[in-house]
């Protein structure tokens, strides 16, 4: 009854498989035969020294698919979801989603820039059943009327409180729906 291997990391995870009487589950693993102490505990420090934190927008995206998102952050992930695949937005296709490196803004990063017109108090907090073109047709005019580069840091000058004042002046002058012409007025 020798033990001729040890866990280094994961011991946690395999007890609650022991623990469950429900889990049908493959379970990963890596395994070193012969380790002394000394060989262990490198092994050990280089497993936990070196992984690296998942993406936050690859989590974001995650959660968001199967249902784990909400309030804000759904509302702020669904317009951004819904910028990515508009083809008349600027932004078409610019958003990085699922750990892809494809496009100039993560998905975490742009559903962070649009959650306070959002969020309780936020100029778009309520009243407006359709947010998504709003964000959509403003970055468009944003971007064709100061003829700037389209980029992370732009795209948060754009998002700014300037956005808050527009639609709150917009909203003064009675010119909703909001429309890409409109912003550009």
């Amino acid at each position: 009854n020798s033990r001729c291997a040890t866990i280094l990391d994961g011991q946690h995870r395999l007890m609650g498989f022991q623990l469950s009487d429900k889990v049908d589950f493959e379970l990963s693993c890596i395994g070193f035969l012969n380790l002394d102490e000394t060989q262990a505990a490198d092994v050990f420090t280089v497993i936990n020294s070196t992984q690296k934190p998942l993406n936050k927008s690859l989590l974001l995206d995650i959660r968001h698919y199967i249902g784990k998102t909400e309030g804000e952050e759904k509302k702020a992930t669904n317009i951004a979801l819904h910028i990515n695949d508009n083809p008349k937005c600027l932004l078409h296709q610019q958003i990085r989603v699922a750990g892809s490196d494809r496009g100039m803004i993560s998905l975490d990063s742009l559903t962070r820039l649009i959650m306070p017109f959002i969020d309780f108090g936020g100029v778009l907090e309520r009243g407006v059943k359709k947010p998504e073109p709003i964000f959509a047709d403003y970055i468009n005019a944003f971007f064709k009327l100061y003829q700037l580069p389209m980029n992370t840091a732009t795209l948060a000058v754009a998002l700014s409180p300037v956005f808050e004042r527009i639609i709150r002046r917009g909203r003064t002058l009675d010119r909703e729906p909001f429309s890409e012409e409109c912003f550009t007025d």
